[in-house]
């Protein structure tokens, strides 16, 4: 894409958010069945939109002075490179959604995670866990009370994180000191409203209690900026160092990281790449211990999430292309391509099966849990919602591939789809670089079809998203490429930097979305004092 096309196109998009967003009133989702509410206009907005924007120009800043420096860093100086893109991801996270207005703020933390309106696993940690074991041995016979909400489609780790949390801040006071002196004003507001229905009901929280509330969050925030990592690994396979690193950096700017925080969902996408990064380099090393890492990595989301059967479905579809896709001794990265036996296929499979199994296994044998049984029953539960609560399939259809490109940013689901188009015009489907992308479309392809998440679907495909950004890979090479050709690598001024102009496009969108999307309803269970 020309400079000047590249330009066009993400000034477009920047003004597509905005107009949607902010100069309409257009139901965002299928009116009657759901949609997300927008936060209502006022001074606090203006405010909140003029320190984001700030804010973000500073982090676009080094993001672009990083792209310039990653190339000729060596190995520690890449480390440190990342080392600081993950803090300042953090950094972020924290100033865009605290730009936002009550509460729809940091304030939103304690009200979405005590809540079972919004989860119920911070409740059901305090309220059912007495110790792990009793726990897991009944949580089969949970399960079959056929809850379709919250608790009855997931599995029991969530709730036992957060009991981890209770009992490690019970435990350390010094901790819980720390952790509550980090708590900004917005949620010390909510924090005390908590504290004051809490003890009303008889149920009072402890200073341990809160800080573990609050110390989700945290690791949330820090999940959410380590996934930088695990994106910049997978782009390194095939693409340069400056690829990899501005596809990192876009990373926290996705407007559903933000939006959604503090919900599990954010949490999701690190274990998702952690587990893809580990296969990846079980299959390029042929390395056993890393396809058992891949298997352990994927036991553990499964027991957060049945969602993450999603990610297993593309860590298949990828192998597969990877290893069996016809390619031509012309086709891109054939060269380099390692020539596998049946054997050596078969043998990490078996190993990435044995991280998976024996976890599962001894959970079985020590806690008397069958977590293949608590699998089914998921999604047996998750059945039931839709005779519940009513879905148009058709409607949906048309909604969700919107609802996703307005939840990753604009900017970046535009060159995805031309990233996408990029590698079909130049015949580069059959190169291995292609799995990741032909992973994303067939999965997500059958997940949109088939109607599962007709609804949230922002939220629901975070899971996915770092799929999407990775998917640009062509068409920032190509970008990086045309600078280099260009000389514009060396160019001082950010003008001349098609990086810098798509850091900035995805900056603004992501401000716009998060200071005007209400991702939790707030309005619909909030009284006029702002209280619950």
């Amino acid at each position: 894409m020309k400079h000047r096309a590249l330009l066009i196109t993400l000034l477009g998009c920047v003004g597509l958010t905005w107009g949607l967003l902010w100069g309409t009133t257009i139901p965002l989702g299928v009116p009657g069945e759901w949609t997300w509410p927008r936060t209502p206009d006022g001074p606090d907005v203006f405010f909140g939109l003029v320190i984001a924007l700030v804010i973000g120009a500073v982090y676009v800043a080094i993001a672009v002075w990083g792209s310039r420096q990653i190339q000729s860093a060596g190995r520690v100086g890449r480390i440190g490179w990342l080392a600081l893109l993950t803090v300042c991801g953090f950094v972020w996270l924290w100033t865009v959604q605290e730009s936002a207005s009550a509460p729809t703020n940091l304030e939103k933390v304690p009200y979405t995670i005590y809540y079972p309106r919004s989860s119920g696993y911070y409740t059901q940690a305090k309220s059912d866990v007495t110790t792990a074991g009793a726990f897991l041995a009944g949580y089969e016979n949970l399960l079959a009370k056929r809850d379709y909400l919250h608790i009855g489609t997931h599995p029991p780790g969530l709730t036992l994180c957060y009991a981890g949390l209770m009992q490690w801040c019970d435990g350390s006071p010094g901790l819980t000191e720390f952790v509550l002196a980090t708590v900004p004003a917005s949620a010390t507001d909510s924090l005390a409203t908590i504290r004051a229905l809490a003890a009303g009901r008889g149920r009072p929280l402890s200073n341990a209690d809160e800080a573990a509330l609050w110390l989700a969050s945290l690791l949330t925030m820090a999940a959410v900026a380590m996934t930088c990592l695990g994106i910049y690994v997978l782009i390194r396979r095939y693409d340069s160092p400056v690829t990899a690193w501005t596809l990192a950096a876009l990373w926290p700017l996705v407007p559903a990281v933000a939006v959604f925080h503090p919900k599990s969902d954010v949490l999701f996408p690190l274990l998702a790449v952690g587990a893809t990064v580990c296969w990846t380099r079980s299959c390029d090393r042929r390395s056993l211990i890393w396809a058992i890492a891949a298997g352990f990595v994927l036991w553990l989301a499964l027991m957060l999430s049945l969602a993450f059967i999603t990610i297993a479905a593309l860590l298949v579809v990828m192998t597969l292309w990877e290893w069996f896709a016809p390619r031509q001794r012309s086709t891109p990265d054939v060269d380099d391509e390692p020539v596998w036996t049946a054997d050596q296929q078969l043998l990490l499979l078996t190993a990435g099966a044995c991280g998976f199994l024996v976890p599962s296994l001894w959970m079985f044998w020590r806690f008397d849990i069958n977590l293949f049984n608590v699998w089914r029953w998921n999604l047996s539960n998750h059945a039931l919602f839709y005779d519940h609560n009513v879905r148009t399939w058709w409607k949906w259809l048309l909604v969700n591939p919107v609802e996703l490109a307005l939840g990753v940013g604009l900017p970046i689901a535009a060159l995805a789809l031309l990233s996408m188009r990029q590698l079909r015009q130049n015949g580069e489907f059959a190169a291995r670089r292609a799995s990741l992308p032909i992973a994303l479309v067939c999965v997500w392809g059958l997940l949109w079809l088939s109607g599962k998440n007709m609804g949230e679907a922002a939220r629901l495909w975070v899971l996915l998203m770092p799929w999407v950004v990775m998917t640009m890979a062509t068409s920032v090479e190509r970008m990086v490429a045309a600078s280099v050709d260009s000389g514009d690598a060396d160019e001082p001024t950010w003008y001349a930097s098609p990086i810098a102009w798509l850091m900035t496009a995805q900056m603004i969108v992501c401000v716009l979305t998060v200071l005007r999307i209400d991702g939790f309803h707030f309005s619909e269970f909030l009284t006029p004092d702002g209280n619950p």
